[in-house]
């Protein structure tokens, strides 16, 4: 459950912890050899298998919801807190009994804005680890992100309108949101 000194490790670009030193393993001498191998070639299989598992489990899993299981169910760890942003290790079991399922929701499916534009904060509510993409329709409407996680505020600019009124969408996590422009 301690960090081989060769890991990668970092909340923003590590997730998850898993096994990675002394790790049994097919090897490539022959078609029937095995070895003893560390790194994190050897840590990803782990991750990987838990995920086809899971998958094979509960068929109809989006993959947000997969990725979101798989971090909500790890064992948290001290030693993991500040080096993964799961903050603990895979534990294959405890996801397979509790899954996660990514199913966003917002505060608003409209909004009619003034046409000097300005910021539009639209709240989301989706479980704990879901990523979910920022997609807009239209180039005035701007987004700080294309991918975010997690519940909470979206920041939403939309650009100053020189017509009298104007219409486009927004996919935030799959779901499509107006956004009007028009004199008030």
């Amino acid at each position: 459950d301690s960090r081989s000194g060769f890991s990668n490790y970092g909340v923003v670009g590590s997730d998850i912890a898993a096994p990675g030193s002394s790790i049994y393993s097919t090897y490539n001498s022959s078609n029937s050899s095995y070895a003893t191998l560390s790194g994190t070639s050897m840590a990803t299989p782990h991750v990987a298998g838990a995920a086809a598992l899971l998958a094979g489990y509960y068929q109809n899993m989006t993959v947000a919801s997969l990725k979101a299981t798989l971090m909500n169910t790890v064992d948290l760890l001290p030693g993991w807190t500040s080096l993964v942003k799961s903050g603990g290790r895979l534990t294959v079991l405890r996801a397979l009994q509790t899954p996660t399922t990514c199913s966003p929701s917002l505060n608003m499916s409209t909004a009619n804005l003034p046409t000097k534009g300005g910021l539009l904060s639209v709240n989301l509510t989706v479980a704990q680890n879901c990523d979910f993409r920022i997609v807009p329709s239209a180039i005035w409407i701007k987004t700080p992100s294309a991918v975010s996680s997690g519940s909470g505020q979206v920041n939403l600019w939309i650009d100053y309108n020189r017509r009298i009124s104007r219409s486009g969408t927004v996919s935030i996590g799959g779901l499509t949101m107006t956004v009007s422009q028009s004199r008030q």
